[in-house]
């Protein structure tokens, strides 16, 4: 294990699945980010399927962060692919040296643990997680947003981690497709805050709860009133209620009939005294 690996993996700001996957790969790999696991060896330490590893590890691949080598043994049979990892910061401390250390299937390298070459290993059954998302999308957003300074990159990352899953991808390339225009004037931090912000009031607007003629008979009933007086009052005033309410063209009309047995046929017959003492009904 190399601690120079796995401190670049730590501070890789990556979804939990492909970060887990990240750190197994620098678990086992030597100083200079080099290492040839089995997916298999990777599926067991994470506690997920080869496939998951295999679909995390191109996305790795594609998003800069792995290197992929070929590795052949001695008859020209292809065995477990080398990786890797693109450490970001040069190494002051180790040696120049002219080949990797660990190469071949003879060996271990220095530092890496006996995982590293994968050979051996008992296969156990990964579960599968209930939910995969996108993770070449994630992880490719994720390492674009890297590129960004490290205090507005702490910050944009809380805030999309504060939004609901089903949204965080589609404001995430928001914010990106924003940042490769050139279109935020402040910083990327407050532009993603009033999107947010933005999406959030237009979110309860579509979900608030419709408030129909019937549910306000409902409620006048509920407050003592008859069903009656009730049906007369919501024909007096709730059109005027509901004016420029996004559930006004919800509205319908009240069945004659009643909503509750026993209260009788509903009728527009003259308002009875109740009514006519109600200071809130126009008569």
């Amino acid at each position: 294990m190399s601690i120079k690996a796995m401190n670049w993996a730590w501070e890789q700001q990556l979804p939990p699945v492909p970060k887990l996957i990240l750190m197994a790969l620098a678990d086992n790999a030597d100083d200079h980010g080099y290492c040839w696991p089995k997916m298999k060896t990777i599926a067991t330490k994470c506690s997920t399927s080869e496939r998951t590893i295999q679909r995390t590890i191109k996305a790795l691949l594609t998003a800069g962060m792995l290197k992929k080598d070929a590795r052949f043994d001695t008859n020209g049979r292809q065995v477990s692919n080398g990786y890797t990892l693109v450490l970001t910061y040069p190494d002051k401390l180790s040696p120049p040296t002219d080949g990797r250390d660990g190469e071949g299937d003879t060996h271990a390298a220095p530092g890496a643990t006996q995982l590293c070459r994968g050979e051996g290993d008992k296969a156990v059954s990964p579960l599968e997680p209930p939910y995969e998302p996108s993770y070449e999308s994630s992880v490719r957003h994720a390492a674009e947003l890297t590129q960004l300074d490290a205090g507005e990159n702490q910050k944009v990352s809380q805030l999309i981690r504060s939004i609901p899953a089903d949204l965080q991808e589609t404001i995430t390339a928001q914010l990106l497709d924003a940042l490769a225009k050139g279109a935020i004037r402040t910083s990327p931090s407050r532009w993603l805050r009033a999107v947010i912000q933005r999406t959030g009031r237009h979110s309860h607007l579509q979900n608030s709860p419709q408030f129909s003629e019937a549910d306000y008979v409902e409620r006048l009933i509920q407050g003592g009133i008859s069903a009656k007086d009730a049906q007369h009052i919501a024909q007096q005033t709730f059109s005027h209620r509901v004016t420029g309410s996004p559930a006004a063209s919800h509205v319908k009309a009240i069945p004659q009939r009643s909503m509750k047995s026993g209260w009788g046929r509903l009728t527009t017959a003259e308002p009875s005294d109740s009514i006519k003492k109600n200071p809130f009904v126009d008569t």
